[in-house]
C-alpha cells in the first residue's frame, strides 16, 4: 500500500541505517530516499516558498512509544502525514480550510463590525464565539479592502489593504481563512451602505401574528426588555405553530441586497436540538417563495442563553427569489404541539454590506469509477448501511451490509450474507366459469370465439386484456371475478362501450373533499355520453356531487359535476362529459367536492360510456 498525501515532496532522512526504517521506505514506495541534513527527520517542502518544515520523524521516539513493529511504524507514519499535510493511507484527500457558517456585519459605530459565532473547516471541523473587529482609520486620499479572517485556533482578525485609486483586495496567507471583505471608503469614520429595517422600533414594516394551526402561546413586537439596540424589540412565547409575519407598504426586489441580519436571543431554557428557527420571504400576494432558512445552520447557537446573537445570511442562501418580495415570516418549529418557547429578536435588516465568504465543499461522488456529480453533502438511505468518518485517514467509510433474503412456506426471514434462497415455484390458481371448477393450472390460455378477437398484453407491468366484438358491450366487476378495481394500475377492459367502477366501499360514510379512487389510463378512451354515479346509501340533507379530474384538472364543459339528489340513489344524465378525452399515461380521478349534510352517502359507483 503506498502513503499518499497532497504534501509537494516528502524527504526522508536516515542517518542511523535502521534496518526497520529502510523497510519502511521500500513498503510505502515512499522512495528514493533524500538527506536533507544530518537530523533523523521528515520534511515537507511548501510548494509556494520551497522552505522545508519539520513535520514528523524521530526513530527514536517512536521505538520508545512502542512503534518498533513495521506495522505499527507504518499506522504511525500515515496518521501523521493525515495530521500534518492533509493526506493519509489509501488515497484519502487533502481538504483545504474554508468557512462554513458565519458573517460580519456593520456594528452601526465607526469602523467597527460584529462577527458572528464561526463554524469553519481547518484540519478538523472548529467554530468560535461571536466577537467585534475595528479597523483602522481610512485614508484620506483613496479607498482600501480590508480582509477579516480566522485563523485555525479561532482568532478573528483584520487583514489591512493598501489604500489605492484602484484598491485591491488583501492577500489571505494559508494560515488563516477568509470571513469577508470590508471596503473602506476615503475620508470617511463610517461606512456607506444602502439599509433598509424590517424591524427596529416595530415602526418599520407592518408587524402581525400567523398561525398555522391552533397555537399556544403569544409574539410581543413592542417588549421592552433589554433590546439590542434602540427600545423596542420582538419577544415570543410561542409554539411551533405560532409565527412572526412582517409586511412592506409596497414590494422590492430583494436582489438589491446582498445580506439579511438580524439579532436573535434566547431565554429560559436551551433549545432542544430538533427545534428550527425558520425565515422565509413572501411574495407580493402573500405567498412563501424561495428556500426556508435555519437560522441554526448560520451560526445561531440554541445553548447560548440570555446573550444577543448575531445571525448574518447573503440573500443567496435563500435561493431563486422573485424580483418582487413583500414579506417575510419567522417561526420556531418542531418539538411538541403546545409547548411554549421563549425567543427574542431585534434589529432585522436588509443591507448591501459584502456577502460573508461562506464555502461549502464540494467533492466528486463515483459509481464504480464513474463520475456521478458534484455535492456538498451526501446522504446514505436505507438501514443496511454503516456511515463513519475516519479521523486519522480524513474520510468518511461507507460499509453496505449484506443480507440474506429466505423464504419459506408463508415466512420470510433476513440475515447475514447476500444471498436469496427461493423454493420451487409450484404456484397453481384454480380456473372457475360461472362458479364451477374448470381446473388448477399455472397457465391460462384466452381463446377468442365467433366474431371475437382476444388481446393480450403487458403494459407498465399490468397484464391487459381486450375483448374485440361489438355486441360485448359492457364488464361488471364483482365478487369471485378477478378484476381489481382498487389498483390504480388495475385491469382496464377499453374494447368495451361501458365500464362499471365501484369508487368507495359499501359500509363507510364517504369523506367531502377527498380523492375516492384514481388510476392511469393504458390507452386513449373518449367519453361518449352521460356518466352516472350511484351510492348504495342515498345522501340526506345535501345533494352528493363528484368531479371527475384528468392530471388533477376538472373536466367537463359547464357544471363539471354529477350530482346525486339528497334523498335519491342515481345522478341525473348531463351532456357535459360528451367527447371529453384521455390519453394514455393521464391520471384520472374522481374527487367527492359535497356529501350529504345528515347522511353523507356510502357505496359510490361510475358508470362510464366511452369508446377507444
Amino acid at each position: 500500500m503506498a502513503i499518499t498525501s497532497n504534501c509537494a515532496e516528502i524527504i526522508i532522512t536516515n542517518p542511523q541505517g535502521s534496518v526497520s526504517f529502510n523497510k519502511l521506505i521500500t513498503t510505502t514506495e515512499l522512495s528514493p530516499a533524500k538527506t536533507v541534513d544530518s537530523e533523523d527527520r521528515v520534511y515537507l517542502i511548501q510548494n509556494s516558498e520551497n522552505v522545508p518544515q519539520t513535520f514528523w520523524w524521530n526513530l527514536e521516539k517512536a521505538i520508545a512509544d512502542g512503534y518498533a513493529d513495521l506495522e505499527e511504524l507504518y499506522d504511525y507514519f500515515v496518521a501523521e502525514i493525515a495530521n500534518q499535510c492533509g493526506g493519509g493511507g489509501g488515497g484519502s484527500s487533502y481538504i483545504p480550510p474554508f468557512l462554513k457558517t458565519g458573517g460580519a456585519s456593520w456594528s452601526g459605530t465607526g469602523l467597527v463590525y460584529d462577527v458572528t459565532a464561526l463554524e469553519y473547516y481547518f484540519n478538523g471541523d472548529k467554530n468560535t464565539s461571536a466577537t467585534q473587529v475595528t479597523l483602522d482609520a481610512s485614508d484620506p486620499i483613496d479607498n482600501r479592502l480590508d480582509a477579516i479572517v480566522v485563523d485555525e485556533a479561532g482568532v478573528v482578525s483584520v487583514i489591512k489593504g493598501d489604500a489605492s485609486a484602484s484598491p485591491i483586495s488583501p492577500s489571505v496567507d494559508e494560515s488563516h481563512i477568509l470571513v469577508q471583505y470590508i471596503l473602506v471608503e476615503a475620508g470617511t469614520t463610517e461606512p456607506t451602505i444602502v439599509k433598509e429595517d424590517i424591524y427596529l422600533e416595530n415602526a418599520e414594516w407592518t408587524t402581525s401574528t400567523y398561525t398555522t394551526g391552533t397555537a399556544t402561546g403569544s409574539i410581543d413586537f413592542d417588549n421592552a426588555v433589554s433590546p439590542k439596540q434602540g427600545v423596542k424589540c420582538i419577544s415570543a412565547n410561542a409554539d411551533a405553530r405560532l409565527g412572526a409575519r412582517f409586511v412592506r407598504t409596497t414590494s422590492f426586489d430583494p436582489y438589491q441586497y446582498t445580506m439579511l441580519s438580524m439579532w436573535v436571543r434566547f431565554t429560559g431554557s436551551n433549545v432542544a436540538t430538533n427545534k428550527s428557527l425558520n425565515v422565509r420571504f413572501e411574495n407580493g400576494a402573500g405567498a412563501l417563495v424561495a428556500n426556508t432558512i435555519n437560522l441554526f445552520n448560520f451560526g445561531l447557537q440554541g445553548n447560548l442563553l440570555n446573550v444577543w446573537q448575531l445571525v448574518v445570511i447573503p440573500i443567496t442562501s435563500f435561493g431563486a427569489l422573485p424580483t418582487s418580495v413583500k414579506g417575510l415570516k419567522i417561526i420556531m418549529t418542531g418539538g411538541t404541539v403546545g409547548q411554549a418557547r421563549q425567543w427574542d429578536i431585534d434589529l432585522i435588516s436588509l443591507t448591501d454590506n459584502s456577502v460573508p465568504a461562506i464555502n461549502e465543499q464540494v467533492f466528486n461522488v463515483l459509481k464504480d469509477g464513474a463520475l456521478v456529480g458534484q455535492s456538498s453533502s451526501l446522504n446514505f438511505k436505507g438501514g443496511a448501511v454503516n456511515v463513519t468518518k475516519d479521523v486519522i485517514g480524513g474520510k468518511i467509510d461507507v460499509e453496505v451490509i449484506t443480507q440474506t433474503l429466505a423464504i419459506s412456506g408463508n415466512d420470510l426471514s433476513i440475515s447475514g450474507g447476500n444471498t436469496v434462497v427461493l423454493p420451487p415455484d409450484t404456484t397453481q390458481v384454480s380456473v372457475s366459469k360461472n362458479g364451477t371448477l374448470v381446473g388448477i393450472t399455472d397457465k391460462l390460455n384466452f381463446v377468442a370465439g365467433t366474431n371475437t378477437t382476444v388481446d393480450v398484453d403487458n403494459i407498465l407491468g399490468v397484464y391487459r386484456i381486450k375483448f374485440n366484438n361489438s355486441s360485448l358491450q359492457s364488464l361488471q366487476a364483482g365478487a369471485g371475478i378477478g378484476i381489481d378495481i382498487t389498483n390504480p394500475l388495475s385491469p382496464i377492459v377499453y374494447a368495451l362501450q361501458k365500464m362499471q367502477i365501484a369508487l368507495t366501499d359499501r359500509s363507510n360514510n364517504i369523506v367531502a373533499n377527498t380523492i375516492v379512487h384514481e388510476f392511469i389510463v393504458l390507452e386513449n378512451f373518449e367519453i361518449t355520453s352521460s356518466p352516472f354515479i350511484s351510492l348504495v346509501t342515498a345522501p340526506t340533507g345535501a345533494n352528493f356531487i363528484l368531479q371527475i379530474q384528468k392530471n388533477g384538472v376538472e373536466v367537463g364543459i359547464n357544471t363539471k359535476a354529477l350530482v346525486v339528489t339528497a334523498g335519491t340513489n342515481v345522478s341525473t344524465a348531463t351532456t357535459d362529459f360528451n367527447g371529453v378525452t384521455f390519453a394514455k399515461g393521464d391520471r384520472i380521478s374522481f374527487r367527492v367536492t359535497q356529501i350529504g349534510s345528515v347522511n353523507a352517502g356510502k357505496g359510490l359507483d361510475i358508470l362510464l360510456n366511452f369508446k377507444n
